[in-house]
């Protein structure tokens, strides 16, 4: 029988985020947004496939929950099944949400510049043809908007946060911080964001009833978080981060990596990295935690 709490994760129904809009105006930006906010993101979809293809990645065990589609004029030829796509949805039972952004002639003239991108639609090479073409092409589009977004007075980041307020069940606020625990004989990891050297601290290898243990175990953990110094060090760190998890989220950084080295990776990274995490994981609001120990197995 199927546990009850499964059924619940069954029988939610999927967010489907269709965005569009004018070329220039910030689709990529959103579309960049919600994948880093765990969207299934596709770019460039014929809007008539749209159907089947929410039905190929809810069906169990692809099970997509939250997915998004990007549909421009690059699909022009489809564009006039939009109305019939939409209500095919809505009889789904997904909740289906539509992003249309904007600007204005003057500052697309201007991105366009500075890129120096063609717009897909002007023969000429003139931006301005393709734009009021591309206009009067997605006005179909225009009348099943849910979420209109004029980005003229907007950089990146105001559209990003714009977009973490409106998504569907909040998504604003989210990071995914990792911490490393290493050993420096190893070579600090390359992923690292921010590297900290707990080398300083009393070293369990000395001991030789906790040397063939690592920092997972009981022992290892007392001797290296009783000290007043590791005390000391985890709380100025753990204060760090609260501080500088929101800035980075903020400025759109979605992924963060903390790598604490010791000399061999057994002892003290691991013991400070798992506290670390735990700390963490209780001051910071919308943070996701993981932990790993890359050389606490080795000799």
């Amino acid at each position: 029988m199927t546990p009850p709490e499964n059924r619940k994760e069954r029988e939610r129904n999927p967010q489907v985020i269709i965005v569009t809009g004018i070329s220039g105006s910030g689709k990529s930006t959103v579309l960049k947004v919600l994948e880093d906010t765990g969207f299934y993101c596709i770019d460039n979809l014929p809007v008539i496939v749209i159907p089947r293809i929410v039905e190929i990645l809810t069906e169990d065990p692809i099970r997509k929950e939250r997915l998004a589609f990007v549909i421009d004029v690059r699909g022009k030829e489809f564009l006039d099944q939009f109305p019939r796509v939409m209500d095919e949805l809505e009889g789904m039972g997904v909740e289906k949400k539509v992003i249309y952004t904007d600007c204005s002639d003057e500052v697309l003239l201007r991105r366009f510049k500075e890129t120096r991108r063609k717009h897909p639609l002007s023969e000429t090479g003139n931006p301005l043809e393709g734009i009021g073409v591309e206009r009067r092409l997605l006005e179909v589009v225009r009348d099943s908007v849910d979420l209109f977004i004029d980005t003229s007075e907007m950089n990146v980041h105001q559209l990003r946060d714009y977009i973490l307020k409106e998504l569907p069940g909040g998504g604003a606020g989210k990071i995914h911080v990792t911490f490393i625990s290493f050993g420096f004989k190893y070579g600090i990891p390359a992923e690292s964001d921010l590297v900290f050297d707990v080398r300083f601290l009393p070293n369990p290898h000395f001991v030789p009833s906790l040397r063939s243990l690592t920092g997972l175990d009981e022992g290892v953990r007392d001797f290296v978080l009783r000290e007043e110094v590791t005390e000391e060090f985890i709380g100025k760190v753990t204060d760090l981060l609260s501080f500088l998890l929101p800035q980075f989220v903020r400025e759109g950084k979605s992924y963060l990596t903390v790598s604490v080295g010791c000399t061999g990776g057994r002892h003290r990274s691991v013991a400070v990295a798992e506290e670390l995490s735990r700390r963490v994981k209780g001051q910071v609001a919308g943070v996701n935690i993981e932990v790993r120990h890359r050389d606490h197995t080795k000799s």
